[in-house]
């Protein structure tokens, strides 16, 4: 018993020193593997970060065109893909405001257009008040003149009646 006691501790005793010499085998590589698990790590964080920021990029670039389509499926596009997409974006946005220019320059030329009818309807209307005006002048000497000549025919008149009236009376009196 005491020998089987004795060969027990031996055992446990040498149990101890393997375990401790596997402990320290063990501690650097459990270091080890902590800085690869932690560079690992920091890599897929770096990677994540850089695929946000590009997909961010991306949708930005895409909106500088006022680009109206899924913006959640940008970030699983090739880069080859993406650049097509934004260089559609770009051609559909410039177009679109190509349109719009031209339709602000034919709105303008069409104020233009409108602004110099209304100057020249005013004009028109000027010169055919003036006429207007000349005319009612002419027609006011006209009935001027006419009066004025019924007033000469009236007094006329009433001069060779009233000189006949004289005549009858003077050839009455002298009779």
């Amino acid at each position: 018993v005491a020998e089987a006691h004795s060969v027990h501790k031996q055992r446990t005793a040498k149990r101890k020193e393997i375990l401790s010499q596997f402990a320290d085998i063990e501690r650097p590589l459990i270091a080890a593997q902590k800085a690869v698990d932690d560079e690992v790590k920091r890599l897929a964080e770096k990677a994540e970060q850089e695929r946000k920021e590009k997909n961010a990029k991306r949708i930005k670039d895409l909106q500088a065109y006022n680009y109206q389509g899924d913006l959640m499926v940008i970030e699983f596009l090739t880069d080859e893909q993406f650049e097509n997409k934004l260089l559609m974006a770009k051609t559909e946005f410039e177009a679109e405001q190509a349109r719009i220019a031209e339709e602000k320059r034919l709105a303008q030329v069409e104020a233009e257009r409108i602004e110099a009818q209304r100057i020249e309807n005013e004009k028109e209307s000027e010169r055919l008040a003036k006429i207007k005006a000349e005319q009612e002048a002419k027609e006011k000497e006209i009935t001027d003149r006419e009066s004025a000549i019924k007033a000469q025919e009236l007094a006329a008149a009433k001069a060779i009646a009233d000189a006949e009236e004289k005549r009858i009376a003077d050839e009455k009196a002298a009779k």
